[in-house]
């Protein structure tokens, strides 16, 4: 439902299907407010393609949750020279059959406020948020935690066709990675020839 001119609201009751209608409908730099409860995610990811922010009721009143193998991520953002902020939410993630994502950002602007995601990979790699391209933005006050058979928390990784460094900042974040066999990295960044900061 349409608040005002720019936020739009979501109850739990809309599930996956609420979202996507008001990401849909919603204008570049406009607000969807999610309301307590779990959203439950199948059949596709979430697509970010314009500037928003999606706002929930808080970390753990409000979830973004999916136990589909179909799926490697939750949220898949992909807007170029936009910002987008996901923020007062969990993301939960679960699965047995691919290589998964909790967030999958490209070349993105990407804020993350006040956000837990939590990602359990049976047999494969799992990663909580991937940050890859044209990177930017701001992490504060989050809580990564993924489990795999390597796992990294927040893999950061920049491109050779930057023209320009960027900076992603991290404040008041926890990033905890656990694995069967593999590599354990709480934080994982690693470039093809572009430059930044951390």
């Amino acid at each position: 439902a349409r608040l005002n001119s720019t936020t739009w609201f979501v109850p739990a009751s809309a599930g996956q299907a609420g979202i996507t209608s008001a990401i849909a409908s919603a204008a570049a730099g406009d607000t969807i407010l999610l309301g307590p409860g779990t959203f439950t995610v199948s059949g596709a990811s979430i697509t970010i393609s314009k500037a928003l922010t999606i706002r929930g009721a808080g970390r753990g009143a409000t979830t973004i949750s999916t136990s589909s193998n179909a799926l490697d991520r939750v949220f898949d953002i992909n807007a170029p020279g936009e910002r987008v902020a996901l923020v007062d939410l969990s993301v939960v993630q679960t699965n047995s059959a691919l290589r998964c994502y909790g967030v999958y950002v490209n070349s993105t602007e990407v804020r993350l406020t006040n956000v837990d995601v939590s990602s359990t990979v049976t047999g494969y790699k799992s990663i909580c948020v991937y940050i890859a391209g044209d990177v930017s933005g701001e992490i504060d006050g989050c809580s990564f935690t993924c489990d795999g058979t390597s796992s990294q928390a927040l893999y950061v990784y920049t491109t050779s066709s930057l023209t320009s460094s960027r900076t992603l900042t991290i404040r008041n974040s926890t990033f905890t990675a656990t694995a069967g066999s593999g590599d354990r990295y709480g934080i994982y960044a690693t470039n093809s020839g572009g430059t930044g900061t951390l």
